[in-house]
């Protein structure tokens, strides 16, 4: 997840598609990996915006060293739709250049935003076919 160098403090996002498709089991088993995998690491400094999305950005939380648990207890909000271009903004104004995208894939991707480094995470479909995004990276996740 974090690339590490000397003396940097690590700023990354993770972005939570809370569209109506998504399940939000598979966002809370998601949460309760990410924050097992941050508390069992030693990083002296990250900031880590952990957001959810649908059409539009909201319940940020900033997850530091001195916070991981709080991941556990996010409080997820299904909305609808799925606007991808509000998290490239989100990237821009808060200059983060790397992120983990939790979706279902469902959404129109426009063009590729080119200066971010991305990586979507997709929830496996109920048919079991595997999601490939048109550029960043891609994996499939099943909760």
């Amino acid at each position: 997840m974090f690339s590490i160098e000397d003396d940097e403090v690590i700023k990354e996002a993770i972005f939570l598609d809370t569209s109506g498709g998504i399940r939000i089991d598979a966002v809370q088993s998601a949460l309760k990996a990410f924050a097992l995998s941050l508390s069992r690491r030693y990083i002296s400094d990250f900031e880590l915006h952990l957001v959810s999305f649908d059409m539009s950005m909201y319940n940020q939380l900033i997850i530091k060293p001195n916070n991981i648990a709080d991941m556990l207890t996010y409080s997820i909000m299904l909305g609808g739709g799925t606007d991808i271009h509000c998290c490239w903004d989100y990237m821009r104004t808060n200059k983060i250049k790397k992120c983990l995208i939790l979706t279902d894939g469902l959404f129109d991707y426009g063009t590729d935003p080119g200066d971010l480094d991305i990586h979507f995470l997709f929830h496996s479909q109920p048919t079991g076919i595997y999601l490939f995004s048109p550029y960043g990276k891609s994996s499939n996740y099943k909760p």
